[in-house]
Order: structure tokens, then C-alpha cells, then sequence
């Protein structure tokens, strides 16, 4: 029997969010032991080809993320001969593009070392080999993405998040020996090197155990689906260059404009509000390839459906996640960093506040790249790097550093509401039914329970760290109770509940009903 279509989106969701959680405790606690072994100088040559290795990324070009929707439709309509096509002539662009891009790093390699990142002499050497080491395996990570796609595409996300959990997992285990060994900087690369390979070569296996009939030929190669990967592909790309983009003009911005210290105050508070959003998006991501079979299965009303339902759902997860920040950034930043770090709190509680109602319109975004309108997105963005740039420069030349943070926050919210409404336009959907789904009775608890909170805090001092995370945990513990006790979820709510739960929870949490 076939899944239901919120079973599936759940279980992507879950098993995307355990993704990311192992990724930030493997890399949590593998940086500490690395900086010790390898020093500043040696540790920032590996930070750097992490950097390297992110801008190689872009030379995917969005297509894996392209890939995702045309697999997904085509496998909806059961098009298996045109979702080799696609494949085959996906993989001939990664190739050739990707050999493009190590031409060029091959041509500008003595540029990046010594004039770029200006490395001493003396690790001149390591750093050649490093930095044409990670080249070198981001042209494998672009392959292994095209396989990741496909299973994507059809909605196996559980596998790609498993693959990735894994690789992380052994990749630190990797570092630890290599490090041990005394082998250095080299025998990271080669470590990398083994690792990518065999990542490569499990997605490839389990692309093919998950869809049997799949070939790829370089024979199956179609100019015109390769023009019509790249249409849909250049909207992705342009997204990435944005968010690329945005936070180095900041950084510039605030450091030409205030000083450097202001730079670090912003880090700060961008790393912090960082881990929260990626949380969310990963709850998010499965919205996705599910729009894109939805449509083509089930029409514009399913579409709708989806779109209403995540909106409601995202905004009432975010809700108390964010509120709770907000409230907690002061003792959090005072007892993770110390004193003197005041514009940090203040500048984490305006990103987050922007941040929420972004999160807000995130299912916009997905599902506007879902149906085939990925420029809905592209000009939202667009629009929210031009006000954040823009308003910002105005600034922070007369109010300073918060001038900027004001800019960017407010770039982000109008870039969200233009989504909002794009989308709006082309899916049909009540305006009444979109505020609904937005502004529910959980806003007034959530009101409710922040004074609560608030006033707490007045009253008592924390002391560690530990404390603020449990006082967040708590938080969102009695909104989660106080929604369930106010009757803040719907018959709707309360079948997908069903569908997507264990039998023995939802019967104890929710009360008999039948399973659907």
C-alpha cells in the first residue's frame, strides 16, 4: 500500500533533523581535539579548505537540488525512461562543469596560496596539496549529490540522512586516527579522499536498489532536457549567490563602518540564530520533493493542502523555539561567553524575531520551487539581499552597527511577505485561510507564557548554562501541553496526528480513534 503522503513527509523530517543533530555533535566534538593537535596556523589551512570546499559546491549549479523535482514528478507519473534521461544528461554536466571548475583551481592554485590566503613558506607545500585535495573530492561530493537527488526525489530522504549521519560519524572517527598517527594536514586529505569515495559508491549502490530500472548512459543524454535543467537550475544559483553574498558585505560593512570587535559581537549572534535555522529547515526540507509528486499526482487542491498544513504546522513549532531565545539571549550569551558581549544579545534577539517570520514563509519558498516556480523565490531573495544591503549601508553611516542589524532583519521579513504573496497569486488560496493557518489561539498562550517567563527571570539569576537550556526546554514543553489542554489542535490535526503517530501514542495522547 502506498504511503500517505504526510506518513512520508514526517519520517523525512525526522530523519533530517537526526541528520543534523549528529552532524553538530560530531562536529562539537571533534574541533576541540583538532585545534589542539594541528595549532591555530595548521587548524585555520583546514578551515580555509572548508571554505574552499563550499564555494567549489556552488559548482553544482543547483542542479542536484533540480534533480530532486524532476525526479519526484517523474516518478509520480511512473516516466522511468525520462528519469534516466534526466540522470544521464545531469551527470554529463556535473562532469564536465566539475572538471571546469578544477581547470580552473588548477590554472589560479599558486594565486590562492600565496596571494589570497597568503600562507607562509614554510606550509606552502601542505597547503598546495590540501587545497588541491579538497578540489579534487568536491568534484566526487558533486556525483555523490546527483545520487543523493535522485533519492531525494523519491522521497527516501531517511537514506540520504542515514548516509550522511554515517559518513560524518566515520569522517570523525578518521580525524581522531589520522591525528593520533601524526599524519597531519596530508593524511586528512587522503582520509577525506576515502571517505567521499565510498560515499559515492553507497549512493550509487543504493540509488539503484531504490529504483532498479535506473541507467545512467552517456547516451541517454537529451540537449533539451540539459537546457531545461539549467532554466530551472539558474534560479537555485542565484539564491546561493545571495545568501553567499550577504553576510561578507556584513561583515565588511561593520568592520569599515565600527570596528572589528562589532564584527565579532555579529559572528556571534550569527552562529547561534545559524544552528537554529538550519534545525528548522531540515524539519522543513521533505516539503520539498513531496509537493512536487503531490502535484503531479493529486492536482493544484493537494498543493493548497500541503501548502496550509506546513504553514500551520512550521509556524507552530517555531513559535516557542524562537520566543524562547529571544527571551533567554542575555543570561545564555552572559554565561556561554561572559560579560561584554552585550550588542551580541541584542543583535541574536532582532535576527531571531526577523528569523521567525521567515520561517513563517520557508514552506512558500519550497513549495513555490516544488510546482515549477522557482522565481517566485529567486525574486523574494533578490529583494531580501537588496533591502538588507541597502538599508544597512544607509545605516549603519548614521545610526551605526544596529542601523545594519535593523537592515538585514528587515530585508529578511519583506523578502518573506513578498513570497507570501507571489505565492498566493498563483496558488488561489483564501487570504483568510493563510492568516489562519499563521495566527492561531498559540500566539496568545505563547504571549502568555514569554510574560510568565520574563517576569521568572526577574526574579531569579541563573547561574550556568545548563539552567537556560533546561528554562528553554521547559518553555517549550508547557506551550506544547498548553496547546494540547486548550483544544489548540483541530480535527485535522488530530487525524494527521493519527496517520503520522505510533498506534500506542496516539491513542494515549490523543484519545480511540481509528487509524486511517
Amino acid at each position: 500500500m502506498e504511503q500517505t503522503a504526510s506518513r512520508v513527509i514526517a519520517r523525512n523530517s525526522l530523519f533530517s533533523v537526526g541528520r543534523l543533530v549528529v552532524t553538530a555533535l560530531v562536529l562539537f566534538g571533534i574541533t576541540p581535539f583538532a585545534l589542539q593537535v594541528l595549532g591555530p596556523t595548521q587548524f585555520g589551512i583546514w578551515a580555509l579548505a572548508g571554505a574552499l570546499t563550499m564555494y567549489m559546491r556552488l559548482g553544482d549549479f543547483g542542479m542536484a537540488r533540480t534533480l530532486i523535482k524532476f525526479v519526484a514528478e517523474l516518478d509520480a507519473r511512473h516516466d522511468l525512461n525520462a528519469i534516466n534521461g534526466v540522470v544521464s544528461s545531469a551527470l554529463i554536466i556535473f562532469c564536465a562543469w566539475g572538471a571546469l571548475l578544477w581547470v580552473i583551481f588548477l590554472v589560479v592554485r599558486e594565486f590562492v596560496v600565496t596571494d589570497l590566503f597568503r600562507i607562509p613558506a614554510a606550509l606552502h607545500d601542505d597547503a598546495m596539496f590540501v587545497f588541491m585535495g579538497v578540489v579534487s573530492i568536491a568534484l566526487s561530493d558533486l556525483i555523490s549529490g546527483m545520487f543523493n537527488g535522485i533519492l531525494d526525489g523519491l522521497q527516501r530522504m531517511e537514506i540520504t540522512s542515514t548516509v550522511s549521519a554515517a559518513a560524518q560519524v566515520v569522517s570523525a572517527g578518521g580525524m581522531f586516527f589520522v591525528l593520533k598517527q601524526g599524519w597531519g594536514l596530508r593524511g586528512l586529505v587522503l582520509k577525506n579522499a576515502v571517505v567521499a569515495i565510498a560515499t559515492l559508491l553507497v549512493s550509487y549502490y543504493l540509488a539503484h536498489r531504490v529504483l532498479p530500472s535506473l541507467r545512467v548512459r552517456p547516451w541517454f543524454f537529451r540537449r533539451h532536457t540539459a537546457r531545461e535543467l539549467f532554466r530551472f537550475s539558474a534560479n537555485f544559483q542565484v539564491v546561493n549567490l545571495v545568501v553567499l553574498v550577504i553576510d561578507p558585505l556584513n561583515k565588511t560593512l561593520i568592520s569599515n563602518f565600527v570596528g572589528l570587535h562589532f564584527v565579532t559581537y555579529y559572528e556571534i549572534a550569527s552562529r547561534v540564530i545559524s544552528q537554529l535555522i538550519s534545525l528548522f529547515q531540515a524539519l522543513a526540507a521533505s516539503i520539498y520533493p513531496a509537493v512536487s509528486a503531490l502535484q503531479a499526482r493529486r492536482g493544484p487542491m493537494a498543493v493548497a493542502w500541503l501548502y496550509l498544513r506546513s504553514t500551520r504546522y512550521l509556524t507552530l513549532s517555531a513559535l516557542p523555539v524562537f520566543t524562547a531565545v529571544i527571551i533567554m539571549a542575555r543570561p545564555f550569551i552572559r554565561l556561554w561567553l561572559g560579560d561584554g558581549y552585550e550588542p551580541s544579545v541584542l543583535t541574536l534577539q532582532i535576527l531571531t524575531a526577523a528569523w521567525l517570520v521567515s520561517m513563517m514563509a520557508t514552506p512558500a519558498y519550497l513549495i513555490a520551487q516544488g510546482i515549477g516556480r522557482p522565481e517566485l523565490s529567486t525574486v523574494s531573495s533578490v529583494i531580501t539581499g537588496l533591502v538588507s544591503l541597502t538599508v544597512g549601508l544607509l545605516a549603519i553611516g548614521t545610526v551605526g552597527y544596529f542601523g545594519l542589524v535593523v537592515g538585514n532583519a528587515l530585508g529578511l521579513m519583506m523578502g518573506s511577505v513578498l513570497i507570501l504573496v507571489l505565492l498566493h497569486r498563483v496558488l488561489v488560496v483564501p487570504a483568510r485561510e493563510v492568516l489562519q493557518a499563521i495566527m492561531s489561539r498559540a500566539w496568545l498562550l505563547n504571549l502568555l507564557l514569554a510574560g510568565f517567563t520574563i517576569g521568572l527571570l526577574h526574579q531569579a539569576t541563573l547561574t550556568s548554562l545548563s539552567t537556560v537550556l533546561a528554562l528553554i526546554g521547559g518553555y517549550v514543553v508547557f506551550y506544547v501541553t498548553g496547546i494540547m489542554i486548550s483544544g489548540g489542535l483541530d480535527e485535522e490535526d488530530h487525524r494527521l496526528l493519527r496517520r503520522v503517530m505510533p498506534a500506542q501514542l496516539w491513542q494515549r495522547f490523543l484519545g480511540p480513534g481509528e487509524a486511517p
